[in-house]
């Protein structure tokens, strides 16, 4: 908000430029000498003194011109001129009507007449032009007579002729000037000029400095007395010979007519400076100039007041009060000719700076300097080099004003901070403070502390009225504080009182909220539309204009008030009950001296425990203070809960797989460790799914224009006002069609994996409406979703959160009206103002106290400081005060900040993970929703849920829900058992704890694999060091190579296609008529697969879906689209070979489902549903005969058409147009990728020039497409949706040339990927790095695997996947293990025996898709893949776990189904901020 300025300057003032008391104080005596003056003259006797400041604001530069002596003075000389004038103006016009008298009655004014004929003036007329006013023109002021009647205009006119070129003009001028001056009064001539002529003759005389020699004689011999030199008779004559030896002919001399006068002196160019040339002349040195200058101007300085030292932080708040003759100096040494002074920060910083220099004294600005260096980086080094420079105070000064401020603060209030609101209830928080020590974390003695703060609306601030301390010596003044300090913190060990019981009070009964999540449900069904196109499509990253959820929230929300936290105490250990019954008796007596009704303790679940039994213990002395849960703490809680239901599902593979979080930090994120990545994937998972659950639900509903205006009005959230936004937002949440659509989208899909992933949806909707109340600061939102949190906690966590949340949510509920209102209100506080900003109580601490001694420099030794540390946090807002005065001062600019995920490049980011997610869970053919997938299984390993942990996912919710009724009519309504007795902790299952069979043929989870590896290393290479870690890590530690494999031996599937996003994918020049397309028909088969509204369109029509719909379906997909084209190569996978390298994924699609039935399909019969398809086409038999099907129904369809279709299958090929068969276009290979290259080379060894487009999405086909292009001659496009790319186009030669053997060592659909190792990044390293390059530059160039080409292959592995400098993978696996923080095989690079294996299947398939001429590819058996069962497996080991002379030990148990990590549910979180 603006305010007007109390000096009435005309501009405005911000909220920063208050007025302190002191600066009253000193305005009120400095306006006095401006009475009667002119731009402040008024102001004295128009303010009201005794209102006081606080109503006022002020401009600092305001400030420093009102007290200026040098304005002052001016302003004097001013008055003095116009009094002088006013004198001669009334009696110029007494002589006039004096004039008038005597020659009234006569026609026309007198005229001078000149003695060579013609008149000199008209007094009717301009002097100049010799012209009278403009009569039809009256008001135009450029054309009215002016009468000349000042003693300075005068002048000027006097002096103006000899300028004048025109002899005649200048001749008259002269006489007039001469018979004027003659007179005693010279405006009785009544000179008349028009405003122009003015300007056109004075003005531009003015610019032509011109004196007279005599007053330049006086101006001479005024300098050189000046400068200590004798000044004897000297003649005029002797100065002008001076100037005309500086000056030559630049300087002009003109003869007077009046006797007994010097010439005139002018410079015939203009400005010429006679006083410069006179002391250059006598010969002055700089050395004694600058040494006159300096006596005048160090008494000046010396004599400028300064603050009292050691200062309060109200005088640090105000503008130095500097020297101005200095100020001027420094302006002149910049700008010479300047004629103000430069009131700039900088200019006005280095004054002061240059003031403590000479006169020792400290002021604001080294002070405020001093303190902000120290507190940004607490480093005595750099105080120390900047005091010996002059800038600020020294690192023993600042820490003696910090103990100053630290024991004036504490002398106004030992209780709490004397700034605190009196009459309004408290808010103090409470944390454990854990921090490092020699490495150790929580472990080491001294390494907690609790801190304790107070918080409150900046508004509530009390001003500062403390009387400043006595000075005192150092050592006294550090002495006093240490003891105050001890004081302050002194514990006596608590006693229960006799009789009293920990447990809580019954609450009074609640009911459950109406609404529940509803809200929520909406809010991200609302956004999800936002950012998705009208008809539902998904849009390029760059061009999303819709931020993600908080970004989009903070776009209608208004803005907020700001608080201010206030460090007041920290024990020097953890919060026992000591401690926290020393911090609630100070608290109620706080409350006594301010009146306060009542206080908010806050804390963490462990405080929150200790308050609660306090309180019950004490009843009536605590009885008005209420404790309070951190909901930055019950976040991360629940979060936890999330993670282990969903533990082992697949999201933390997929995160990683879309390069959302990287490998080392998925599991910390989704445990709730890293709290803000950890709520960006939640965001991001959930947005998926809603992607995911809308697009089906938006196939079957038509969106109303309402909807659909209001929706693109929320599409421009960055450009619509604030009002607008909120308005369409709010229609949108009112509208029956928008609610009917959440209804739909949060409707059971019925099946095993839609119920499970809805759950997901289900279950983090009270996390997200906890955050987004907090945020926003709803209060009974926040209310609502801690009770919807309940039967997720009961479930996952009963023995903590789970215990105690329904009575905290029971006591919330129960609060007084007035307790109610001030906690909806301040439950969470904005620390910034902006929009939808609000934190949590318990984060706020956190990231303000907590943070510090986590982070800044010199913390460890400050918390093993007693004295000092309680100066440090006492201070914290004495050097953020001093900060903001640092930066009002120097005038920094804060530009109007947005919410982080309204940046371009945020917004652009988060839609592409979005989109990565939705890649990767196609790529892993893992669509959550997918009605023909409908048996559960995890995303990424494809590992089918047992029927047992199907119905544990099903019943856990519900149990929990009423587990949470049970608690709260049993333990906190009533009190039939207390809170605190026995609970049995709820054994929940998930996909990590299913026993998997692994190779060894026993049954074990992922985390026993991983248990078990661990402690046999460990025990035998780094317990009894009996043999090397890099020996024993040559080989497997596990039974599957864990970073490769999953634990069922399933290869690690990687995002195909994220590899693509650097691909270049711009649309091709070339034209596209008569072209030869190249289908794949796998996916026609995809897009043909019947959509619910193509089975709902033929229902009306009263007949079934037939077969004979999804075979027209898929002719008129091809037709449409290639419409310009004279040959269209259908290639289709062959099924029907003996094996097949896919042996191995067609077993594993198989197993989920029973029995597979043998189908023949004819037109005539009715389709099957979604899940008996799905189950049909994991056939190969049926797959073979859909073939034979479609290729007689496409003869029937084609057969007279203009373009020709050949349909590829096999070794055979068959010219649907024509019906004949032939070998032109068939081809031995297994696979319809590596033939659709093979088909494109045949056509370029039969010289056909015409452009070939490949249609397909698959990544295989893009990069062995984007490798042919640059071998063979001829245009080669590819079909993206309704553009074509060029192939040669898409990558550099030089990169193309190994993109082959680079996508597919990196993993493909035969190999497997590297955990946490995204082909993206793997790309971006290859474009610039030629050595990685020439490693794969041999790859596939023969059938056989050489060693040279192996070791070239491993090396790559190592040193460009792994960033590891050694020869050997026990070497690089040794290496990373000894780097890891927290130990896991799943980072480890692969063993040498697996790597082999996976190196040989890399060069086989690289083989076969280089060499695309090839009509037959060889037998992958001994490339990497061997028969098995007379199916082709591929071979991921031939060496044991161990090396042979290892074994595991026998004491080592592994029976346990849960890791020891998820016994923990009270989370240590760190509140990391890198997103």
């Amino acid at each position: 908000m603006a305010h007007e300025c109390v000096l009435k300057c005309g501009n405005v003032c911000d909220p920063s430029g208050t007025i302190t008391q002191s600066k009253w104080e000193s305005l009120q005596s400095k306006s006095k000498a401006w009475v009667g003056l002119d731009k402040f003259g008024d102001i004295h006797n128009r303010i009201p003194w005794k209102d006081g400041p606080d109503a006022y604001h002020m401009h600092n530069s305001c400030y420093i011109t009102i007290s200026s002596a040098t304005n002052l003075k001016k302003a004097q000389q001013r008055k003095q001129k116009r009094d002088d004038l006013a004198q001669g103006s009334r009696s110029s016009q007494a002589a006039g009507s004096g004039m008038c008298s005597d020659i009234s009655g006569e026609p026309a004014p007198k005229r001078l007449r000149s003695s060579v004929g013609g008149p000199l003036h008209d007094k009717t007329m301009c002097v100049w032009c010799m012209k009278g006013a403009d009569v039809k023109h009256p008001r135009r002021a450029r054309n009215k007579l002016f009468r000349l009647n000042t003693l300075s205009a005068w002048r000027a006119f006097k002096r103006h002729p000899v300028l004048i070129e025109d002899t005649q003009l200048r001749d008259r001028l002269l006489r007039l000037i001469e018979s004027t001056t003659a007179l005693s009064d010279p405006f009785a001539a009544d000179i008349m000029y028009h405003h122009g002529c003015w300007q056109k003759y004075i003005n531009h005389f003015q610019e032509h400095e011109i004196r007279s020699l005599q007053s330049l004689l006086a101006d001479y011999k005024r300098i050189v007395s000046d400068y200590g030199y004798k000044v004897g008779d000297v003649k005029s004559s002797y100065l002008k010979e001076l100037i005309i030896n500086e000056y030559q002919d630049t300087v002009g001399f003109k003869e007077r007519s009046e006797k007994n006068k010097s010439e005139w002196v002018y410079d015939v160019r203009g400005g010429g400076d006679y006083i410069e040339a006179t002391m250059s002349s006598l010969g002055i040195t700089d050395e004694q100039l600058l040494q006159n200058v300096a006596q005048r101007l160090s008494k000046k300085v010396k004599d400028t007041p300064s603050i009292t030292w050691p200062p309060r932080v109200d005088d640090l708040e105000e503008v130095d009060e500097v020297c101005e003759l200095l100020v001027q100096l420094l302006t002149w040494l910049k700008q010479p000719k300047r004629k103000s002074a430069d009131l700039s920060p900088t200019t006005l910083s280095l004054a002061s700076m240059i003031a403590y220099y000479i006169t020792g004294r400290r002021n604001s600005t080294v002070i405020n300097l001093g303190v902000n260096v120290h507190g940004v980086t607490r480093s005595k080094d750099l105080m120390e080099t900047l005091h010996k420079s002059g800038v600020c105070i020294s690192y023993a000064d600042t820490l003696l004003l910090y103990d100053h401020w630290a024991l004036v603060d504490v002398e106004a209030s030992a209780t709490c901070p004397h700034k605190v609101a009196e009459g309004k209830p408290s808010i103090v928080i409470v944390d454990n403070d854990d921090f490092k020590i020699d490495k150790l974390t929580g472990t080491a003695k001294g390494a907690h502390r609790t801190n304790v703060m107070f918080l409150q609306p900046e508004s509530y601030e009390m001003k500062s009225d403390s009387v400043p301390l006595a000075t005192l010596a150092k050592k006294e003044l550090s002495a006093l504080l240490k003891q105050k300090c001890e004081d302050l913190t002194q514990l006596q060990q608590y006693r229960c009182p006799p009789g009293s019981t920990s447990e809580p009070p019954a609450r009074t009964k609640a009911a459950p909220p109406a609404n529940g999540t509803a809200p929520q449900q909406v809010r991200s069904v609302i956004l999800a539309l936002s950012r998705i196109d009208i008809d539902g499509t998904k849009q390029p990253p760059e061009e999303q204009k819709v931020p993600a959820y908080s970004g989009f929230q903070s776009c209608y929300h208004p803005p907020l008030d700001k608080s201010k936290p206030y460090y007041h105490a920290t024990y020097d250990e953890p919060p026992s009950k000591s401690v926290m019954y020393d911090i609630m008796v100070k608290i109620v007596v706080a409350m006594r001296e301010k009146s306060m009704p009542f206080s908010f303790l806050v804390g963490d679940m462990p405080t929150y425990k200790t308050v609660v039994q306090l309180k019950a213990e004490n009843p009536e002395m605590f009885e008005s203070i209420v404790p309070i849960l951190g909901a930055f703490h019950q976040q991360m809680s629940y979060i936890y809960a999330v993670y282990k239901r969903f533990k082992g599902c697949g999201i933390a593979e997929t995160l990683v797989a879309a390069g959302v979080v990287v490998e080392g930090s998925v599991d910390q994120a989704l445990r709730g460790k890293h709290y803000r990545r950890g709520i960006r994937c939640i965001m991001l998972w959930r947005e998926t799914l809603l992607r995911a659950r809308l697009k089906k639900v938006l196939e079957c509903e038509e969106q109303s224009e309402v909807d659909r205006s209001n929706l693109e009005i929320l599409r421009n959230a960055l450009t619509e006002t604030q009002e607008v936004l909120a308005g369409a937002h709010n229609d949108l949440r009112e509208d029956d069609d928008i609610k009917n659509i959440v209804n739909k989208v949060y409707e059971k899909p019925g099946t095993d994996t839609g119920d499970f992933w809805l759950s997901f949806l289900e279950m983090t909707d009270p996390l997200v409406q906890n955050v987004e109340a907090c945020h926003a600061r709803n209060g009974p939102e926040y209310l609502s979703s801690t009770y919807d949190m309940l039967p997720g906690l009961m479930a996952y966590d009963n023995h903590d959160y789970g215990r105690w949340l329904p009575d905290y949510w029971a006591m919330l509920s129960s609060l007084s009206d007035e307790q109610m209102i001030f906690f909806n209100d301040h439950f969470s506080q904005s620390m910034t103002g902006l929009p939808y900003s609000c934190q949590p109580l318990d984060l706020w601490i956190e990231t303000t106290m907590n943070l510090n001694s986590k982070l800044k420099l010199g913390w460890l030794q400050l918390l093993q400081n007693e004295k000092q540390l309680f100066s440090t946090t006492r201070n914290a807002n004495n050097v953020a005060r001093v900060k903001a005065a640092v930066k009002q001062h120097l005038r920094c600019q804060r530009r109007n900040r947005k919410h982080v995920e309204c940046q371009p490049a945020r917004m652009k980011k988060d839609e592409q993970a979005v989109q990565d997610l939705q890649s990767c869970m196609a790529d892993f053919e893992a669509e959550p929703f997918d009605e023909s997938n409908p048996a559960l299984r995890s995303l990424q390993s494809g590992l089918v849920a047992s029927p047992e942990l199907v119905r544990d996912f099903k019943l856990a919710l519900q149990d929990g829900r009423t587990q949470a009724e049970t608690m709260l009519q049993e333990r906190v309504f009533t009190k039939t058992k207390t809170l605190t007795a026995t609970i049995h902790k709820n054994k929940r299952q998930n996909f990590a704890s299913q026993q998997i069979p692994v190779s060894s043929g026993a049954s074990m989870t992922a985390a026993h694999m991983e248990k078990s590896g661990l402690a046999a290393l460990m025990d035998l290479a780094e317990g009894s060091g009996l043999i090397k870690l890099d020996t024993v890590l040559e080989g497997r530690v596990t039974d599957e190579c864990l970073s490769m494999y999953n634990v069922d031996g399933s290869m690690r599937k990687t995002c195909k296609s994220k590899m693509l996003h650097l691909f270049n994918r711009d649309p091709a020049p070339e034209k596209t008529q008569n072209y030869i397309a190249i289908v794949d028909m796998g996916l026609v088969w995809r897009l043909a697969t019947p959509t619910p509204e193509d089975r709902e369109t033929v229902k009306r029509d009263g007949s079934q879906y037939r077969w004979s719909d999804y075979l027209d379906k898929i002719c008129n997909i091809i037709s449409s689209r290639h419409t310009g084209t004279r040959l269209i190569i259908l290639v289709n996978d062959k099924y029907d070979g003996p094996h097949s390298i896919k042996d191995d994924e067609h077993d594993r699609r198989a197993a989920r489902h029973g029995h597979i039935p043998k189908v023949f399909p004819k037109p005539e019969d009715t389709f099957p549903g979604a899940v008996e398809f799905n189950k049909i086409m994991t056939s190969s038999a049926n797959k073979v005969r859909l073939q034979k099907l479609l290729k007689e129904h496409m003869g029937r369809q084609f057969a007279r058409g203009s373009c020709e279709i050949i349909y590829c299958e096999g070794e055979t090929s068959t010219n649907l147009s024509t019906d004949t068969v032939s070998e032109d276009f068939g081809f031995k290979q297994l696979e319809a990728d590596t033939m659709l290259l093979s088909a494109y080379a045949k056509l370029r060894t039969e010289n056909c020039n015409d452009v070939v487009v490949l249609d397909s999405e698959d990544t295989d086909v893009y990069v062995q497409a984007a490798y042919v292009s640059h071998q063979l001659q001829g245009v080669l496009l590819i079909k993206h949706k309704n553009e074509f790319i060029s192939c040669s186009a898409m990558l550099p030669e030089q990169v193309a040339d190994i993109i082959i053997p680079l996508h597919v060592i990196t993993g493909s659909d035969h190999t497997s990927g590297f955990y946490g190792h995204g082909k993206k990044k793997l790309l971006q390293k290859v474009i610039t790095d030629a050595e990685a390059r020439g490693l794969l530059g041999h790859v596939g160039e023969s059938l056989e695997l050489r060693d040279e080409v192996k070791a070239e292959m491993k090396t790559f592995v190592l040193s460009k996947i792994y960033a590891e400098d050694v020869a050997t993978c026990g070497q690089a696996r040794a290496s990373r293990w000894h780097r890891m923080k927290k130990k896991n095989t799943v980072r480890l690079p692969p063993d040498d025996d697996t790597l082999e294996h996976h190196l040989q299947r890399t060069n086989y398939i690289t083989y076969c898709q280089s060499h695309y001429g090839l009509a037959e590819h060889p037998s992958p058996i001994g490339h990497g893949w061997d028969m098995m069962n007379g199916k082709c497996r591929p071979v991921r080991h031939t060496l044991p776990p161990l090396p042979d002379l290892l074994t595991l030990p026998t004491h080592i148990d592994v029976s346990s189904d849960e890791s020891s990590d998820d016994d923990d549910s009270e989370m240590s979180a760190s509140t990391d901020s890198d997103e």
